[in-house]
């Protein structure tokens, strides 16, 4: 039998975002499924991985550093937008119409939704870990 739309469970994870550099509009951040979670895991690591020597004091400096994000970014800017699973088809039409401060939402709320909940994983993994213990 096939489902109605009233008989679909939407996800209370997905978010509306408005975007647009003069007119606004709503699109939707969908959460990430595992698999794009940890392949934006592995850009994220890179972009860490920089940051991490410039606060251990390393050979690079600030500018190297702020460098190396820009290129980041720009490898993957089309690969992120798409990753962070807005409504849109286009992810380069999505690009000249978003701008730094809602991509920063955007990238709050992905945080927010699939990756705060990794704390609650360790709180769990420790308390299994507690248990075996105590057997």
């Amino acid at each position: 039998m096939e489902q109605t739309p009233e008989d679909r469970k939407i996800n209370p994870q997905i978010t509306e975002l408005e975007i647009g550099v003069r007119d606004l509009r709503k699109v939707k951040l969908y959460p990430l499924s595992l698999g794009d979670q940890l392949e934006l895991s592995d850009i994220i690591q890179q972009g860490l991985t920089a940051f991490f020597q410039i606060e251990q004091g390393n050979e690079q400096s600030l500018a190297m550093f702020t460098g190396h994000m820009f290129t980041l970014i720009k490898d993957n800017i089309t690969k992120l937008i798409s990753l962070l699973a807005l409504d849109e088809d286009d992810p380069k039409k999505v690009l000249k119409e978003i701008t730094n401060m809602q991509i920063e939402e955007a990238v709050r709320i992905i945080y927010r939704v699939n990756y705060a909940p990794l704390k609650n994983l360790k709180g769990l993994l420790g308390d299994v870990t507690k248990a075996a213990e105590t057997d």
